[in-house]
């Protein structure tokens, strides 16, 4: 997250999407801090696991 932080921004946000960056990165630690998980295993229970 520091790297991610120190990085210079291209564009100002919401004005360009690009999906190959480190922005997934971050949002996946977002997810695992909110629910105390990773992404990929609270995907696999919330999303393609249903039951």
């Amino acid at each position: 997250m520091e790297v991610m932080a120190a990085l210079p921004r291209t564009h100002e946000p919401g004005m360009h999407h690009t999906y190959s960056t480190g922005e997934t990165q971050v949002l996946g630690e977002v997810v695992h801090g909110a629910v105390g998980k990773p992404l990929s295993v609270y995907l696999a229970e919330k999303i393609w696991h249903h039951s």
